[in-house]
């Protein structure tokens, strides 16, 4: 029910538009009715619009009409008029007052409407009086007061009238104190008002209280906030239910209920302002001051918390904003490291492929060495098979007595020319398969002139093939001479021919060993 209510409230601002433009249209009708009773009943529609609405244009208008009825010789009229004021006074809390303008009345001159008004004036005067002096030794008095008149406007009432249930539930709640029977009698009369009825809302609100004195707080909350939706539809400014419930709420449960309860007073506060009655202004000031200060401690409370709340996230957000800060150097280094990475598979890439490539050519040269291996060990063969061959050849002459015949076959010369260019053929290939590169590599020692071309592919020169040793390791002339079947002289002069075409004649041969280091496929 308080969303409902909380509906209403935002809508308030339309009900008094509403009200006011009822108003504006009922003070325009009445400057053109020129009778005295089209403008006496105009001026009272009005003076009903504005009670409990405007304090002071309600009495206002109870004085106009109290005017043109004396003018008009029309006394009941004008005690009806006397009547409403001395309520408007009571209700301001003005009691004196109020006493004194009905005492000036003598009720035996009062027609039965009159009369009833007569004494329903002393019921709220005396209603309003006691409330105010719950607390003093005067509640008894005034309230035996109220009581004593609450039967007299009963006696003076149709029972079968709503005015009738609405006193009669009075009665049973202030003077029988039986609140069973009086709860049956308000349920009944709220039953035949609209909730836009300000008698709606003051019926709503006596239930609310005597449900209260028999502790059932929350039909206490359901018709307070009737009580009040009711005030606000009717645009009744001189209220009470919207204050009792915010207090009730405030201090049902103060942390949750604080904003509402301080929404509610102020409400309430702004009416009472509006309305222009200072005993509920007072009234309403004190509450105020409690829920306030309540207030003022609860948003100091917040602002510490909201304080806190604020240093930890900007810890938080300094926290964030170094991670980022980490987060995009870590990222820098490892784009940095992938970028390594790439260039380290790269170079990874280009080794595995000469490590390929050397693998390719140690391949080649273990085939190389092995056709070397090859050779050697052919040529071996070769030699101990000849070797054989002539040692029985020896042994077959000398025992044939054939010595001449042996010393003529040993000095021929023939199969040692052929056995020796087949030796030279055999290791100009194997060398030059092994040494690609060496021809190119001993021209570049020598001097333009000097420089040598091989006439046939697979096919060194005698010069060539003496340096070829020298690159093998074999050094001496003799033993150059021996392998490739010449003279130490011959071998000799080629060396010193050669030597003489050398860029550096004094590190030639040397320079000779150290070429074809790497072996080149």
């Amino acid at each position: 029910m308080l969303d409902t209510l909380n509906k209403v409230l935002d809508n308030r601002e339309a009900y008094i538009i509403a009200r006011n433009n009822d108003i504006k249209s009922l003070r325009d009708a009445s400057q053109y009715v020129k009778t005295y009773e089209g403008k006496i009943n105009l001026y009272q529609q009005i003076y009903d619009k504005y009670y409990s609405y405007n304090y002071d244009s309600a009495m206002s208008y109870t004085r106009k009409i109290a005017e043109i009825a004396i003018e008009n010789k029309d006394m009941q009229s004008c005690y009806k008029a006397y009547f409403q004021q001395a309520i408007l006074y009571a209700s301001r809390g003005f009691y004196t007052q109020s006493k004194d303008v009905i005492d000036k009345i003598d009720v035996n001159v009062l027609n039965k409407e009159n009369k009833f008004l007569y004494y329903y004036s002393l019921l709220r005067l005396y209603s309003f009086w006691a409330n105010y002096c719950q607390q003093t030794e005067f509640y008894k008095e005034y309230s035996q007061k109220r009581n004593e008149y609450l039967k007299k406007c009963l006696s003076l009432t149709d029972k079968s009238s709503i005015r009738y249930h609405m006193l009669f539930a009075e009665y049973n709640d202030n003077i029988k104190h039986d609140f069973r029977q009086a709860e049956q009698y308000y349920k009944d009369f709220l039953s035949k008002l609209n909730s836009s009825d300000r008698r709606y809302a003051s019926a709503a609100y006596t239930l609310a209280q005597i449900y209260k004195s028999t502790g059932n707080m929350d039909m206490y909350e359901r018709y307070l906030i009737l009580s009040a939706i009711s005030d606000k539809k009717s645009c009744v400014k001189e209220n009470v239910a919207l204050q009792d419930l915010a207090m009730y709420l405030f201090n049902k449960n103060p942390e949750e209920n604080l904003e509402i309860a301080e929404r509610y007073i102020q409400i309430s506060f702004s009416d009472a302002l509006y309305y222009n009655n200072r005993l509920r202004i007072y009234e309403i000031s004190g509450k105020l001051s409690t829920i306030v200060k309540a207030y003022e401690a609860n948003s100091q409370q917040q602002y510490k918390r909201q304080r806190l709340l604020l240093i930890g996230i900007s810890l938080l957000f300094l926290g964030v904003t170094f991670s980022l800060i980490f987060i995009y150097f870590q990222k820098k280094k490892l784009v940095y490291q992938r970028v390594e990475v790439v260039r380290k598979n790269s170079q990874l890439t280009i080794l595995n492929e000469q490590l390929h490539q050397l693998n390719i050519q140690l391949r080649d040269t273990n085939d190389k060495r092995e056709s070397l291996a090859k050779l050697y060990i052919d040529l071996c063969s070769k030699y101990i098979d000849r070797f054989g061959r002539f040692q029985l050849l020896v042994k077959r002459k000398i025992k044939a007595n054939q010595i001449n015949d042996l010393l003529s076959q040993m000095s021929s010369s023939k199969l040692s020319e052929e056995e020796s260019s087949m030796f030279i053929n055999r290791f100009d290939k194997a060398f030059l398969n092994l040494y690609p590169t060496f021809i190119t590599e001993f021209n570049e020692l020598l001097s333009s002139e000097g420089k040598f071309r091989l006439q046939q592919p697979n096919s060194l020169t005698p010069e060539l093939r003496i340096f070829a040793l020298i690159r093998l390791g074999v050094h001496g002339s003799g033993e150059i001479a021996s392998l490739l079947f010449m003279s130490p002289q011959t071998i000799y002069n080629y060396r010193h021919r050669v030597k003489a075409q050398a860029i550096s004649p004094e590190t030639f041969e040397s320079d000779v060993k150290g070429l074809c280091r790497i072996i080149k496929t």
